[in-house]
């Protein structure tokens, strides 16, 4: 069976024969996109936009033709005769009686509120061998890069979405030890996460070992302070000073989604549209609780969606999340997320850590001024300092 992985340096493999070593980047980014778009047909004048936005419609138009006949010679048929690649006269996909396994893909499956079991998830852990499409770059092709990068987002946090239901399935078993490797990796992703960061003190203190864990609170502590400028919150502080009174390690984990409290602190690219708001909207996902989401109304969640999918998985009629969403205007996508806060607002301490102004796009601003002016009870709004 063919073999493509994308988590990592791309490689497309089967019968011992490396065939993206016959790939040039233009087709490894062909591929890649249709498989990003692997449950529905993506338009040929799609694909001229992302990945030939600077030739003329003709010589796009014959560049591609080339990159599918070429893509075609190269990749064999499966057993049964089948292509990887459909192609008609308006657009093309990838073929879904093709037999071939895909990391993403594999990813795409997961869903953080099913059960799984520790090789399950250690399976899908170790999908993760690098970034998405690690050190794929095509010139000149600044919306696809775009996607790219975004893509590489949304498979960090789905990671972390892994390696915290791993977690809990250690901590429910009492292995604290292979828990706190966990963690390590968690630390990894987001070195500056708080709720991260009081699970590892935590875990330290239930494994007897207090001292490492206020040596970890002071290395915790000295970079926040270094890099963000900001001080350990109230939760942190409170955990280190009942380890230096030696008062009981709490038995129960907190602060990791279950909570009264959510935190929001959003990555921005400027140039690219609502990229702030979508990563907030990555952040709600992981740490409020799925019976919250699944509460929230499905129009408001399929506007949102179109920024940020992964919200699709908590849509009540999204069946397995692959459905398209059109074209939704601005407007609608502002107000959604304003109502989203409201009602998260009726059930968490909703934290929204303000970025530094040229750190933001446009459009994200514009949401994130229409949240400040709606003065939302129970969500607050605070600049890097105060967080």
């Amino acid at each position: 069976m063919l073999q493509i992985q994308m988590l990592g340096k791309f490689r497309i493999a089967g019968d011992h024969i490396h065939y993206d070593e016959k790939l040039s980047s233009k087709l490894v980014g062909l591929l890649s996109f249709l498989l990003m778009n692997s449950s529905r047909e993506v338009s040929r004048d799609k694909l001229l936009s992302y990945l030939w936005p600077d030739s003329n419609e003709e010589a796009a138009k014959s560049n591609l033709r080339f990159n599918l006949w070429n893509l075609r010679k190269i990749i064999p048929l499966d057993r049964k005769g089948e292509e990887l690649v459909l192609s008609g006269k308006d657009s093309c996909r990838i073929n879904e009686n093709y037999e071939f396994y895909c990391d993403r893909l594999e990813l795409d499956r997961f869903r953080s509120c099913s059960e799984y079991t520790v090789e399950e998830l250690v399976r899908l852990k170790d999908l993760f061998q690098g970034d998405f499409l690690e050190g794929l770059y095509l010139r000149n092709c600044n919306e696809f890069n775009e996607l790219v990068l975004f893509e590489r987002v949304a498979c960090q946090n789905r990671q972390v979405e892994i390696l915290k239901s791993l977690l809990e399935v250690y901590e429910e078993e009492g292995r604290f030890e292979e828990g706190l490797q966990i963690l390590m990796e968690m630390e990894a992703i987001e070195p500056y996460n708080e709720r991260f960061a009081w699970k590892i003190m935590n875990l330290y203190a239930r494994e007897g070992n207090r001292a490492a864990a206020l040596r970890y609170y002071k290395k915790f502590e000295n970079s926040l302070r270094r890099h963000l400028n900001i001080s350990p919150n109230d939760e942190l502080k409170t955990l280190y000073a009942s380890l230096q009174e030696d008062y009981p390690v709490p038995e129960q984990p907190v602060l990791m989604g279950r909570n009264k409290k959510i935190n929001l602190r959003g990555y921005g690219i400027p140039s690219v549209d609502f990229f702030w708001l979508s990563d907030i909207l990555l952040q709600v996902i992981r740490q409020a609780d799925c019976s919250v989401m699944k509460k929230i109304d499905d129009h408001y969640l399929a506007d949102l969606a179109f920024i940020q999918r992964e919200l699709l998985r908590f849509l009540n009629a999204a069946g397995d999340g692959t459905e398209t969403i059109g074209t939704i205007p601005d407007v609608r996508i502002i107000q959604a997320f304003v109502r989203l806060m409201e009602m998260l607002g009726q059930t968490y301490q909703v934290e929204v850590v303000q970025p530094a102004i040229e750190e933001i796009d446009e459009k994200s601003k514009m949401a994130l001024e229409y949240l400040k002016n709606r003065k939302v009870a129970g969500v607050l709004i605070q600049s890097p300092k105060e967080s």
